[in-house]
């Protein structure tokens, strides 16, 4: 509501100067008030992925009202059904943000189903948390499965926990096992040495280095490491994994341009925006074992 709210001040501050409103501005905010009326339940509310405020999209209709008075889609949320026409298409897929809404039919008793799909740009900056893959469902005039939506912005531990994966209604699909999930692979290759530096009888302080260099690899925390590397080796390590993971985002993301043209902002590269100078494809590989 804020973001709409902001661009319609925009068209209220050049109308009131005297200047003409861009048609793409005006075409922007027609879009955006739409979007939130076809992205709602059955009962007006919106989905609350991330940490979304519970917003209803009737307001937000009544909004672009103010400013397209005779568009009748608008006028269907506004009125709640009563006047207007329901939009054609029941479903809607937003390709940048990967949040998709699929419902039956415009009733109040349809059935409708809110995914979040982590985007096509997923780690290039986006105000993304860790519920991709996480759905909503209302059907029969009942909310099935629910987001926990907002919280406030602290650092307690129901925060922490709402900001998780385990609070939302996560679908697997990469195959992991339950073990995998939640000890993680840092985890279970530091038990996997720390097993085999045994059976070779490798000394303990030796098996303590190899397994830092492990759980240490990622570099920094935010990045999964368990620790930050406290060797040269470590650092070594670590580095080189760097370099690896950069090389292959970059490469992956000029390779969906053409050239001349500059990629999205790239969350792994710091949000830099990569160039396509017009080299030929690169296929990053390194046979490190032959």
């Amino acid at each position: 509501e804020h973001v709409v709210g902001g661009f319609c001040f925009a068209i209220d501050l050049l109308k009131l100067y005297g200047k003409a409103v861009p048609e793409e501005l005006c075409d922007g905010v027609l879009k955006m008030c739409k979007m939130y009326c076809l992205m709602s339940k059955p009962d007006f509310m919106l989905p609350e992925p991330n940490d979304c405020h519970p917003t209803c999209c009737i307001d937000m209709a009544k909004i672009g009202l103010n400013y397209f008075p005779d568009d009748n889609e608008l006028k269907y949320f506004a009125s709640e059904r009563k006047e207007g026409k329901a939009p054609a298409e029941t479903s809607l897929l937003l390709p940048y943000s990967g949040f998709a809404a699929l419902r039956s039919d415009w009733t109040k008793d349809a059935m409708w189903l809110f995914m979040d799909g982590g985007g096509a740009d997923y780690n290039s900056g986006w105000h993304v948390h860790e519920s991709c893959l996480s759905i909503e469902m209302y059907a029969y005039g009942t909310l099935m499965l629910a987001d926990p939506g907002f919280f406030h912005y602290d650092t307690s531990k129901m925060r922490e926990y709402l900001l998780a994966t385990r609070s939302h209604n996560t679908g697997l699909v990469d195959g992991h096992t339950v073990e995998g999930m939640l000890l993680g692979h840092l985890v279970m290759g530091s038990e996997e040495v720390g097993r085999k530096c045994d059976e070779l009888n490798i000394p303990e302080d030796k098996k303590v280095l190899l397994q830092h260099m492990l759980i240490s690899h990622h570099g920094k925390l935010e990045f999964g490491a368990a620790v930050r590397p406290s060797f040269i080796e470590a650092e070594v390590l670590s580095q080189l994994d760097l370099f690896d993971a950069n090389m292959y985002e970059m490469a992956e993301a000029v390779a969906d341009v053409k050239s001349g043209e500059f990629t999205g902002r790239l969350w792994m590269l710091d949000n830099r925006r990569m160039f396509n100078h017009g080299r030929t494809a690169v296929e990053p590989k390194a046979d490190l074992i032959k």
